[in-house]
């Protein structure tokens, strides 16, 4: 069940192509060594194992990403053909509305969304165009632009190649099944973003802590509280009717899918512990459909969700203008 699977360009790429282990150690192994300063000791490993884990957990760049190691991954990305090694099991996958909002720095008051794509290290000759990605037209130009290189950053880091791994994994039979989502509601990680207040849901009168119901950034991670219900635990403020519920729904969910391959809550069981939140809102919305062949269908998380098809905030153009398609959804 990968939350958020970063696929696709810039930073993305770390987890869709995967290092080799002489890439692996040149990259992050060796500088580990160094900044521990076990580079040198007769055993490093042991070395390594005498420095405080709050060191390790804390260095600038750890070592964090796919390995091809022979034994476990023996190729260098996901194989969707059907003809590799692939585990056969259910799979549940998505993303967050604006997920690549928060891998982009906000753009300054002269930026076009050329140039801020440019200064965050986007290759303009791999666009073919930038007309496919509307930008909003209200008084705010900085955040209209914000707006463009939002949805292209979440687009060639998520979206496109996420959807695409859903559809060629269901046309090759790869996996059990495969259950996609959207994340259209968020609660932000209480961390520094772009802008401290981009992800956050604006506040009003009403609303003291922020409105959910009005329009605002669903950034990286803005799932996390929801999937492991302790928004109270953490002390936070519930904003309006529908945090709890929200969270009870995917939590219910995660569980279900956890317990059965399938996200679908059994309705008696929700009948027999009173979980009526979770009750009303696959009423609402009927059942979690997986991906078909001819059905790229997406479960939109919000409250009460709602079933929606691929692309509901961008579609095959994008994805194409981006470079990333051989065809409808497919990844090479």
């Amino acid at each position: 069940m990968p939350l958020s699977k970063l696929a696709g360009s810039n930073y993305a790429t770390s987890y869709s192509k995967y290092y080799s282990i002489e890439q692996e150690v040149a990259l992050f192994a060796d500088p580990i060594l160094n900044v521990t300063g076990c580079a040198n000791a007769s055993s490093q490993v042991d070395c390594l194992r005498s420095v405080d884990p709050f060191v390790l957990a804390n260095l600038p760049e750890p070592a964090r990403y796919l390995v091809v190691d022979g034994t476990y991954l023996v190729t260098d990305q996901l194989e969707l053909t059907g003809n590799g090694l692939a585990a056969h099991v259910p799979v549940l996958m998505g993303f967050m509305r604006d997920d690549g909002a928060s891998f982009i720095t906000y753009p300054s008051a002269n930026d076009t969304a050329s140039s801020a794509l440019l200064s965050n290290g986007f290759d303009l000759d791999s666009i073919s165009t930038l007309n496919v990605f509307p930008e909003p037209t209200r008084n705010d130009a900085t955040l209209n632009v914000f707006n463009t290189t939002s949805l292209i950053s979440t687009d060639s880091g998520f979206r496109c190649l996420d959807e695409a791994t859903a559809y060629s994994a269901v046309k090759h039979d790869v996996f059990e099944r495969v259950c996609f989502y959207e994340f259209n509601r968020s609660y932000p990680l209480a961390v520094p973003s772009v802008i401290p207040s981009i992800c956050e849901a604006p506040i009003t009168d009403e609303f003291p802590y922020g409105d959910p119901s009005m329009e605002y950034f669903k950034c990286h991670s803005g799932e996390l509280y929801y999937s492991f219900g302790i928004l109270v635990y953490n002390g936070l403020p519930v904003r309006d009717q529908f945090d709890i519920p929200m969270s009870q729904f995917v939590l219910d969910s995660w569980t279900a899918f956890a317990k059965m391959g399938n996200p679908n809550p059994d309705v008696r069981f929700l009948e027999a512990r009173g979980f009526v939140n979770t009750t009303r809102a696959v009423e609402a919305s009927g059942a979690w459909k997986a991906v078909g062949g001819n059905d790229l269908t997406l479960e939109l998380m919000q409250y009460p969700p709602v079933q929606e098809g691929f692309g509901i905030y961008g579609g095959q153009e994008q994805c194409q203008a981006l470079g990333f398609l051989i065809d409808y959804y497919e990844a090479e």
